[in-house]
């Protein structure tokens, strides 16, 4: 899942290039949702253009793949 998120921050990257270089950074860390609050996790996930219910969805799917 980390790996389409990467990918997703790739595409947008010509929008924001310093935002999604930024996200991208973060991203290079497998746990990274793990380490960070949740605001922050949807605040990613929104930038990233996910929204509404598909948030939550895309949130625990990170947060229980590797269990």
């Amino acid at each position: 899942m980390i790996e389409k998120l990467r990918e997703l921050a790739r595409l947008n990257i010509s929008k924001n290039k310093n935002k999604y270089e930024l996200i991208l950074k973060i991203l290079d860390d497998e746990n990274c949702f793990k380490k960070m609050n949740i605001k922050t996790s949807y605040s990613i996930l929104s930038d990233l253009g996910f929204k509404g219910d598909e948030l939550k969805n895309v949130y625990n799917k990170i947060m229980f793949e590797n269990l």
